[in-house]
């Protein structure tokens, strides 16, 4: 009996110790996104609660992550949330069916349906049709191709910009005022029920 007595307690006292170090990890390399706009809509709705891994520890960026940057509006900046179809070094072409080759090959876009697929066209800045990547640079698209800016009008996005990767998210706004970037009423997800372990909203 007091063998087990000391196992539970060892278990015990083995669970806190790494809950301890998982909720230290995450309020320090990660932060909460909250999604505001249509661009990646139906991939990402406004109003949702995402966790983003900043860029220093995160795994390397790669075709299709979903990525949050920083980008200028005035005088301030705002935080951009997009999907990464270009990586450093490509060139990315964008054909008027809405397909897109890199380095003359064409990739999947299975996240897409046909009528996305065929807006990735539409009012191209054709600065921005054909794209050759620096080293630090990646090009970028909404998945809401109809409504995103984003590299087929602004050009690629530099490493120093990005924050990092959005991992997944875990809840949504049931009401989101864009306006003031705040909501009320959550809604959670299944399974991803700790956010208020970690921040206090």
């Amino acid at each position: 009996m007091k063998v087990l007595k000391n196992v539970m307690i060892y278990i015990l006292i083995t669970v806190s110790v790494l809950l301890c170090l998982f909720l230290s990890f995450v309020n320090i390399f990660c932060e909460k996104v909250v999604v505001i706009g249509t661009s990646m809509y139906s991939t990402l709705r406004e109003g949702e609660l995402g966790l983003l891994i900043k860029k220093e520890i995160a795994p390397k960026i790669e075709r299709e992550d979903i990525i949050v940057f920083t980008k200028p509006r005035g005088s301030e900046s705002i935080n951009v949330v997009k999907r990464v179809i270009g990586l450093p070094g490509e060139t990315v072409e964008i054909k008027e069916d809405g397909q897109i080759y890199i380095n003359d090959q064409l990739i999947s876009q299975d996240f897409l349906d046909e009528y996305q697929l065929l807006q990735t066209y539409v009012g191209l800045d054709s600065s921005y049709m054909k794209v050759t990547l620096k080293d630090d640079e990646y090009y970028v698209l909404g998945d809401n191709r109809f409504n995103s800016q984003d590299s087929r009008y602004d050009g690629p996005v530099k490493r120093k910009y990005v924050l990092g990767k959005l991992m997944f998210t875990y809840a949504q706004y049931r009401k989101f005022d864009s306006n003031t970037e705040t909501g009320e009423d959550k809604q959670y997800f299944p399974l991803r029920f700790f956010e208020d372990g970690l921040w206090i909203l």
